[in-house]
């Protein structure tokens, strides 16, 4: 994807959102400059995100509430839309993680999640968010038998 954290959401924005929700490899972000609406929403949309000392609120920023109760729950998306600095908020609810070279530490992460692992994390999150618990568990062992993890 191209362009700056710091751009606002368009009205096509939707398609990248769904595409990095049901995507099947972990969804990593870096920031360290500017970051707006759009930077928001893929820190949000991330499984791992990295926030560098240059990274900052660009302005005016909206905390983006109904993804934000998607993807940290209806607590942690409160404690996100009152926080005085949204990046913070996501440090403190462990959401991302502050690094020097977050580059650095996003490519050395991303180098032992090497396989299948990811997806089949990615498959089981989205078990868990669109089944009942029962139903999501049965799928999980269900993925693990064909994918050999359990007998």
């Amino acid at each position: 994807m191209t362009g700056g954290l710091d751009a606002p959401l368009r009205s096509g924005a939707t398609g990248w959102m769904t595409a990095i929700e049901n995507a099947d490899v972990l969804p990593m972000v870096v920031a360290d400059g500017p970051v707006g609406e759009r930077g928001i929403a893929l820190l949000l949309l991330a499984d791992m995100a990295w926030i560098g000392p240059g990274a900052h609120i660009a302005g005016r920023v909206p905390r983006l509430p109904e993804l934000a109760q998607i993807r940290l729950g209806p607590l942690a998306a409160r404690r996100f839309a009152f926080a005085c600095d949204p990046l913070d908020a996501l440090v403190e609810l462990g959401h991302c993680r502050r690094a020097d070279d977050p580059a650095k530490a996003a490519a050395a992460f991303a180098s032992s999640w090497t396989g299948g692992i990811a997806g089949r994390l990615r498959r089981g999150w989205r078990a868990a968010r669109e089944l009942a618990p029962d139903e999501a568990m049965t799928f999980s062992a269900w993925m693990g038998r064909i994918a050999g993890e359990i007998e």
